[in-house]
């Protein structure tokens, strides 16, 4: 019996020193990875601007979150090659490149004008950002029952669990008519674990001690996923929308005008995008244009 406790007593304590941590996370699927765009297909200008953050929970993601979904999702529609996307969230940086004149060769500026308008926005919200933490703490169970009878000693373990929540809102409006072409949601749980156990005899050893967060790159990756989730979503709309042939606008109403016709019935403005009268020239211009961008003659306002 004596030399049976020496033993146990030499192994844990050995072992109960020191701390273990074991840690398991979900593998992340993949995230922007989607299929091609049918054909044919109408490339329309789409912008994206920052995410509202309508959680009430702010305390769990320190940095602005709905400025970080914004970039995050820009990216995804990107990836996506569906669009042509017109920066938005950082406008403000490209018009005060319009003011560097004197600083950097004119022929590398953003000239005014050239920032155009979009046809599409994609508007989206935080609806959910929460984290959970939860510790729990046990005895050694099964081991304490067969080996306290020969050793004095105790057993403790020690799990922390964080499960992060994320849910989002997307929808892609037609800017001219305010049609609402795509709208769904995504929601994301993901479930970080770690357990440690200590083991003390006669006092000496280390308790179990596990310590786990959710640092704010992890967080970014769970927001991108919930982004990724709602854009797959969206895709079956929006794919059935831009693979057919886009109708007109009536550009003073604004209301939508059967293909082939060139004048609206609600107002009578004509619907084609004027040209430039200089003889030679006939660039089609911009609607509301006051002059030619490739001669530079100025557009009779009628």
């Amino acid at each position: 019996m004596r030399y049976a406790f020496a033993l146990t007593l030499a192994v844990l304590v050995g072992c109960g020193t020191t701390t273990s941590e074991e840690y398991k996370r979900d593998a992340m699927p993949e995230i922007g990875n989607y299929p091609p765009k049918p054909s044919p297909w109408t490339k329309v200008r789409v912008a994206c601007n920052k995410f509202m953050d309508k959680t009430n929970n702010r305390a769990s993601h320190s940095r602005p979150v709905g400025e970080q979904a914004g970039e995050q999702f820009e990216t995804l529609i990107v990836r996506s090659d569906r669009f042509n996307v017109i920066e938005r969230l950082q406008l403000e940086n490209i018009l005060k490149e319009q003011g560097l004149e004197g600083v950097v060769d004119p022929a590398e500026l953003s000239k005014p004008g050239k920032i155009r308008g979009v046809d599409y926005m994609f508007l989206g919200a935080i609806t959910n950002f929460r984290i959970k933490i939860n510790k729990t703490s046990s005895g050694g169970g099964i081991f304490d029952r067969v080996i306290k009878p020969i050793a004095p000693l105790d057993i403790d373990t020690k799990k922390t669990t964080i499960e992060t929540q994320v849910g989002v809102d997307i929808k892609l409006v037609n800017t001219t008519t305010g049609e609402l072409v795509a709208k769904d949601f995504g929601e994301v749980s993901r479930i970080d674990t770690a357990s440690a156990w200590g083991v003390r005899v006669l006092g000496i050893g280390g308790s179990a001690n596990n310590e786990l967060k959710i640092d704010e790159d992890a967080q970014g990756k769970i927001l991108r996923w919930a982004l990724d989730e709602s854009f797959k979503k969206m895709l079956g709309p929006i794919d059935g929308k831009f693979s057919k042939a886009q109708p007109s606008y009536c550009p003073n109403c604004k209301v939508e005008m059967p293909s082939g016709e060139s004048f609206c019935t609600k107002c009578g403005k004509s619907a084609l995008k004027p040209k430039c009268v200089k003889e030679g020239c006939g660039t089609e211009l911009e609607v509301g244009a006051k002059f030619c961008g490739k001669c530079g003659t100025k557009v009779e306002q009628k």
